[in-house]
């Protein structure tokens, strides 16, 4: 009997905290899509205190304009690494309300914890433009606040985001050479070679930058796309999985997943990661497409279908949704509806060999063996070898 509840009793917990889980990834999905009334609403559903959801609950008070919600959750805020993040809002919620003094004693606060933001995010931040035309911000700003290697790494950053490449090399060699700082400048400038075309120089500093952090989700993530890139798709899985394992409410990563899945055909372990990235985005046409194409590649042709057929309702003119359905509806011995969607994707890519084969196959289950043979000649033109032998059989 007590072993028969413990079991009951583990089975809700785990039920509970997979709910938890669907609700923290698709508030996430939200929120990366821009919709923060609706993520806000689901972050307020879980209790789950861990920082990034903290810290997110509170940027979506701010974002949605509830200001009193704000100041309530910075105030809740604890532990000294949690001040500086605390601060700013705090300095956010008086500057918004008009209370300068208050605002102004929050910013020195602030400039002199050492867990603060990156100078340009206070510096920028619009909140503040009020304060920014009083003399006493740029008297607060005349200390040495910040370190010479920090406002490096974070100008490095920003050069690196608007594709300033010459500048943003120079800053990050500057970075590495003197040992200033560890793992980030490694990461930067692994994400700036691989932008660049320097595949295998990336591979070393991302290497190189999980070194000395090992912990970092994004590092893996960033590791994985490299080894994506360069056809090593074992361990590119290998890396994404570490990366979901730090950081699993990251809608990007399961996506990374899918697509290192689909170059191995392992589908059935994509599954998995389409499930969670359409979990994400359960409206979004890529993770429809992708969650579709997975379904099929396992061997569900008609459990595929209601999902492309969503995609296509929401994104009408796109040939690569077609050219799915195509394919399914032919798994599927849906032969005239495989056709017409073949057709369709014939408007977009005359010269493409696998719509004339495809169309072929579907012509000879329907009767129509001149449009089949017609077709399979077409193919085998444009380079589909394996036309040839159903020419052989079905057309000499």
């Amino acid at each position: 009997m007590r072993i028969t509840v413990l079991l009951i009793t583990i089975f809700v917990n785990q039920l509970v905290f997979a709910q938890a889980d669907t609700v923290l990834l698709r508030a996430q999905g939200l929120y990366n899509q821009g919709n923060y009334e609706a993520a806000r609403g689901l972050f307020a559903q879980t209790e789950n205190d861990d920082d990034w959801v903290m810290k997110r609950k509170l940027e979506l008070a701010w974002l949605t304009g509830r200001f009193d919600e704000m100041y309530q959750l910075a105030d809740q805020m604890d532990g000294y690494r949690h001040t500086g993040t605390k601060l700013h809002y705090l300095m956010r919620y008086h500057a918004v309300k008009g209370d300068n003094d208050k605002a102004f004693e929050m910013l020195t606060k602030l400039l002199e914890n050492r867990y603060k933001p990156p100078r340009a995010a206070i510096r920028t931040d619009t909140a503040f433009d009020r304060l920014k035309k009083m003399p006493e911000w740029d008297s607060i700003w005349k200390g040495e606040h910040y370190k010479s290697y920090d406002i490096k790494l974070a100008m490095a950053k920003r050069e690196l985001e608007v594709q300033n490449y010459d500048l943003a090399i120079t800053l990050l060699d500057e970075l590495i050479a003197d040992r200033s700082y560890r793992e980030m400048p490694w990461f930067y400038r692994s994400k700036l070679l691989f932008e660049q075309g320097f595949t295998k120089s990336a591979l070393e500093d991302i290497d190189r930058a999980i070194e000395e952090e090992d912990d970092e989700a994004a590092f893996y993530a960033l590791q994985a796309k490299i080894l994506h890139k360069l056809g090593r798709e074992r361990k590119a899985l290998k890396s994404i999985s570490r990366a979901i394992d730090i950081d699993p409410y990251q809608p990007d990563f399961y996506l990374q997943g899918i697509e290192v899945c689909k170059t191995l055909e392992k589908y059935q372990e994509g599954y998995k990661y389409a499930e969670k990235y359409l979990t994400a985005y359960p409206d979004k046409p890529e993770a429809l497409h992708k969650y579709a194409l997975i379904v099929y590649r396992t061997g569900s042709c008609m459990k595929a279908l209601p999902y492309i057929n969503k995609a296509i309702a929401k994104q009408k003119y796109n040939p690569e949704l077609y050219f799915l359905r195509a394919q399914i509806y032919q798994s599927c011995k849906v032969y005239a509806q495989a056709e017409k969607d073949y057709a369709m994707c014939l408007d977009f890519w005359p010269q493409k060999a696998a719509l004339y084969y495809g169309r072929a196959i579907c012509r000879h289950h329907t009767g129509n063996k001149k449009g089949s043979c017609r077709d399979l000649q077409k193919a085998l033109d444009l380079g589909a070898l394996e036309a040839d032998k159903k020419l052989s059989e079905w057309c000499r």
